[in-house]
């Protein structure tokens, strides 16, 4: 297949998963974790962390729009889940090219859509918790940010739902994927968690993501709160630049593993298997 038709076929899947979550009552979804997020930073905003001279609401929400891009692991894990069930991947499997067009598509496809709730996140923190101070040359720097984040994320998410073979595996991952993300320092300064959680969450994306942004919109007298002494903008670029490509590498391989044992077969087989888990 020509790099035309390849990048075509990732063009029509993208656009066909954006029609379905930025249309009809979908859009709901898009709003709805925003607003949860805006809603509680607002809720907690009273109390003030000494440490950084800001409120805990401000710092959750500069925080959260980078560190919500972990949320797409959890959206990539459950659409490969559901889409191998209805027989989506193994149509995909059908065509030249077609699995690693679905998980490019499908990636940049969740992908915008995680980086519209982040934007909105942005928009509420410059509406509700006094960032509209911020440059426009800062701004910039954030979404940047947030763009850098999701495509460190999105290939983790590849590498998850390739694994995932039932509705209960999924539980799991999505579970683990939520206890990482409120013990990542998004909501709260690292340090007060105990040294093993500290030790785990620094080599992880999910940290060094708010990280990254809280060095960009805080003062550098705010770093001596952050675990790792004072910020570290180098450190946290490379380590996500690491996950980004380590992660795409891995995933690369995975996928077509993954789709090489998709069959109508595996398709009926695990159409089953939910219906036994769901009590059907």
């Amino acid at each position: 297949m020509k790099v035309s038709g390849f990048l075509k076929m990732i063009g029509m899947h993208v656009k066909a998963e954006l029609r379905i979550n930025l249309l009809g009552a979908a859009i709901f979804n898009l709003f709805f974790t925003p607003l949860v997020i805006l809603g509680v930073g607002k809720w907690i905003d009273g109390k003030v962390l000494e440490q950084i001279g800001t409120s805990i609401g401000r710092y959750m929400v500069i925080s959260m729009t980078a560190g919500l891009s972990m949320l797409i692991i959890i959206q990539l894990t459950s659409e490969m889940m559901m889409e191998r069930s209805s027989g989506v991947l193994l149509r995909a499997r059908s065509l030249p090219n077609g699995p690693m067009a679905w998980a490019i598509g499908k990636s940049i496809s969740t992908g915008i859509v995680v980086l519209l709730m982040q934007i909105l996140i942005l928009i509420g923190g410059f509406v509700f918790f006094d960032m509209s101070q911020l440059g426009a040359g800062t701004t910039l720097l954030v979404v940047l940010v947030m763009l850098f984040s999701v495509a460190t994320h999105a290939p983790i998410g590849l590498i998850l739902g390739s694994l995932v073979r039932e509705m209960y595996g999924n539980v799991v991952i999505t579970l683990g994927v939520l206890a990482l993300f409120a013990t990542s320092g998004i909501a709260f300064p690292l340090d007060i968690l105990p040294r093993p959680v500290q030790a785990v969450q620094l080599v992880l994306p999910t940290f060094w993501s708010g990280h990254l942004v809280r060095s960009v919109v805080m003062p550098a007298q705010a770093g001596a709160a952050e675990v790792v002494g004072s910020f570290q903008p180098l450190l946290a670029s490379g380590i996500l630049a690491l996950w980004l490509v380590a992660g795409f590498f891995v995933a690369s391989f995975l996928i077509k593993r993954f789709f090489r044992h998709e069959s109508i077969g595996a398709m009926q087989k695990m159409q089953n298997n939910l219906r036994s888990q769901l009590g059907a």
